[in-house]
């Protein structure tokens, strides 16, 4: 029974995500996308920027189709605002001295090739293909 229930919550829980994802076919307001799993890519990240809303949005791999990768959304995110000299930083984070590419983070990076001062952080898990907000301790991203 509990088991029911979880997945029943958990079918909703995507569902309800899934109505109120904006459409990402326009791909001309994308700002960057950077791929996660190297060297066997399984995941991307990418910035999408629609009526002055930004998401960062997941893409996972499904399969390929003659050579070419096919991609679904699994998830996404609203960025909240932020302003130089903060900046989102994709997959060029250390989380305790150790590179973790699933990091996307909001970073000072005022003058600075490597920040820690981080506003807000999130990550991949893989587990459930979700974005989480993570904790921005330990956290540092490089300014390319």
């Amino acid at each position: 029974m509990k088991v029911t229930i979880f997945i029943l919550l958990t079918l909703l829980s995507f569902c309800t995500q899934a109505r109120d994802m904006p459409s990402f076919e326009m791909m001309n307001n994308t700002a960057g996308s950077f791929f996660i799993g190297s060297p066997s890519i399984k995941y991307g990240y990418f910035i999408y920027t629609d009526n002055n809303k930004s998401y960062l949005v997941l893409q996972t791999l499904v399969t390929y189709n003659s050579n070419e990768p096919v991609w679904e959304y699994t998830d996404f995110i609203q960025i909240s605002k932020h302003e130089e000299p903060y900046r989102l930083i994709l997959s060029a984070c250390e989380l305790d001295g150790e590179i973790d590419d699933t990091i996307a983070a909001i970073v000072n990076i005022a003058g600075k090739k490597v920040s820690s001062d981080v506003l807000q952080a999130w990550a991949l898990n893989t587990e459930k293909k979700r974005i989480q907000e993570i904790p921005t301790t330990g956290i540092s991203c490089v300014n390319d």
